[in-house]
């Protein structure tokens, strides 16, 4: 039971093995494409770089309008500094965020390249004793 998964993994297509023939057809179970995830990855780092200058642009006039408002004995005043804070922490979220993603697709990216890169290394020595 456990060795179909195996031969699934190794020969998603069924090529070259007659247990592998239940498989015809089927696709590998996980396919990564590391250009990809370095491309997405840009895109994340394109958001956060975009949000950290757009999602500051209020901070100054609001702090200004909160603080006049206060001065005036509006209660809104308070009110608009507590939106701003707010604001800004949701912020930093989401820029955390951003940097999270695109630091993990990066990693993702680079660890399948070494692992593929380490594969055929492997398969290139073992091809050398059935020569």
């Amino acid at each position: 039971m456990g060795d179909s998964s195996i031969e699934q993994r190794l020969n998603p297509d069924g090529a070259g093995s007659a247990a592998g023939s239940a498989f015809s057809g089927s696709k590998p179970d996980i396919e990564v494409d590391p250009d990809l995830l370095d491309r997405i990855s840009a895109s994340a780092g394109d958001v956060h770089d975009g949000l950290r200058a757009a999602g500051k642009l209020a901070d100054e006039s609001t702090a200004d309008a909160g603080s006049a408002l206060a001065n005036e004995g509006f209660d809104l005043g308070a009110a608009l500094r507590k939106a701003g804070a707010k604001w800004e922490g949701q912020t930093e979220t989401l820029l955390l965020a951003c940097e999270k993603v695109r630091e993990g697709l990066a990693a993702t990216a680079d660890g399948h390249r070494l692992v593929e890169e380490r594969n055929e290394m492997t398969i290139a020595e073992i091809a050398k004793h059935f020569e």
